[in-house]
């Protein structure tokens, strides 16, 4: 039997935090090649006291020393926490902890390829969950820059960590006292970030940045170039619409409004956990409407005039009225950039990217509350916006028709082709209620839809 190596540990008050009064007792024990790490909260410094001069007679005597190491062998670890979680073990992802609390299969499914490429393989997964140390976290850093692995990639994995730990000390009684260690731990010296900040400068100066943006002028030539009305409605509805890529697959005529200039977006293409498709809400489940202007709105007429009869999807299967697989609706973006004479680079990401830009910064006359309506975007407050903003857009502000009047009229100057821009028939009060109790209704369909 080994010895035990016991040392004092520390108890000390606690000033601040859910455990301010109490007296907080951290030890550690080493048993041969095993460690115990004991963090615990008493009423009163003599508890502390007596508690840990107990457990010490017990360890001296040998009556805790196999029970310590036992348990450090056969607690939960960090893989077995995962699976839990994900519901990897039980090869089903409803049963996993996550999708039971309201997560989506896709951001299981983000969560597992990182996990199985990044983690299952390190000696990290089969390290108990409620024995992890910062010393752990920091060697697994070191561990993936030794791979060679990129600063966004450690990132992405240690959230995944950060969510497993955390998620870990609600679930389970014995890792309550657990402290995160992979909170704040520093991915990059001071010199690494200058040097990464040096050389994304120069990438960004011979290859341009990351996200390709487009200026008006360049949107509206690559329009005028291309002449397929497929073509010219997918660059529209991302260039002039500012939609999703799912969004625009999922795309329908009856989503289309000519009478009050917008597009209804209530659906979007999804992934599943197998990467199956499927269609549910958009992004955050927000259902909005898109301000649609004159030239889009000619742009698609030509496109829906052009579909085969009886057909509902804007870019639906050749043989089957439903939204166009993933890997088509990529194939059919390429084929418009490249007809439009756009660079190749160009995503639909980077056609959104350009429509907001274009919004924010060349029309003033659209406040910020109609740009993020329009756009679906979050009313998160950002750094550098005060902080009374966020709460008075999501409290104190609310749909009005003329606004986006002013939004469609803004970015036909901008980017479209009509000289004269024609105002939009508004929609009175009980038009927009009617609109509402339709959108309450989709989104009500769509979610019985996803249970069955």
């Amino acid at each position: 039997m080994d010895t035990p190596w016991i040392g004092e540990g520390s108890i000390k008050l606690v000033e601040s935090g859910k455990r301010k009064g109490k007296w907080r007792l951290q030890w550690t024990i080493v048993v041969g090649d095993e460690t115990q790490k004991v963090d615990r909260s008493f009423e009163r410094k003599a508890d502390a006291v007596k508690w840990r001069d107990d457990k010490k007679v017990e360890l001296r005597t040998g009556a805790r020393v196999e029970a310590v190491k036992v348990r450090a062998r056969s607690g939960l670890t960090l893989q077995g926490m995962f699976d839990e979680l994900a519901g990897t073990r039980a090869k089903e992802f409803r049963d996993g902890i996550w999708v039971k609390n309201g997560a989506s299969p896709q951001t299981v499914v983000t969560k597992l390829h990182r996990w199985s490429k990044h983690v299952a393989p390190s000696p990290l997964a089969a390290r108990p969950v409620r024995l992890l140390a910062r010393d752990d976290a920091r060697g697994f850093v070191d561990e993936m820059k030794a791979k060679g692995a990129a600063i966004q990639t450690i990132t992405d994995v240690m959230g995944v960590l950060k969510k497993v730990v955390f998620d870990a000390i609600d679930e389970k009684p014995e890792c309550k006292t657990l402290a995160n260690p992979f909170v704040r731990i520093a991915l990059q010296t001071a010199e690494e970030k200058a040097l990464a900040a040096k050389e994304r400068a120069e990438r960004e100066a011979t290859e341009g940045p990351k996200l390709l943006t487009l200026s008006p002028d360049e949107a509206r030539d690559g329009l005028a170039k291309a002449t397929e009305p497929a073509h010219r409605a997918i660059l529209a509805l991302h260039l002039l619409g500012g939609l999703r890529s799912g969004e625009r697959m999922a795309l329908c005529v009856e989503q289309i409004d000519f009478e009050r200039g917008v597009i209804v977006v209530d659906r979007a293409v999804r992934l599943g956990a197998t990467r199956r498709q499927y269609v549910s809400l958009p992004k955050k489940d927000k259902i909005r409407l898109v301000a649609m202007c004159p030239t889009l709105a000619a742009i698609l007429r030509e496109h829906i005039a052009a579909l085969p009869a009886g057909r509902t999807h804007l870019f639906g299967q050749e043989r089957k009225d439903k939204p166009e697989m993933v890997y088509r609706a990529n194939i059919l973006w390429d084929e418009a950039v490249k007809a439009a004479g756009l660079p190749e680079r160009l995503v639909p990401k980077g056609g959104r990217a350009s429509h907001n830009n274009w919004v924010e910064k060349l029309c003033p006359a659209v406040s910020t509350s109609t740009r993020l309506e329009h756009m679906g975007h979050s009313l998160n407050r950002g750094d550098g916006q005060p902080s009374g903003l966020a709460v008075n857009i999501k409290n104190y502000t609310a749909h009005v028709p003329e606004a986006y009047d002013i939004l469609r009229a803004e970015i036909e100057r901008v980017i479209g082709f009509s000289a004269a821009v024609p105002r939009c028939a508004r929609s009175n009060g009980a038009a927009l209620r009617t609109k509402s109790k339709s959108i309450r209704r989709t989104r009500e369909e769509l979610q019985a839809r996803e249970r069955r």
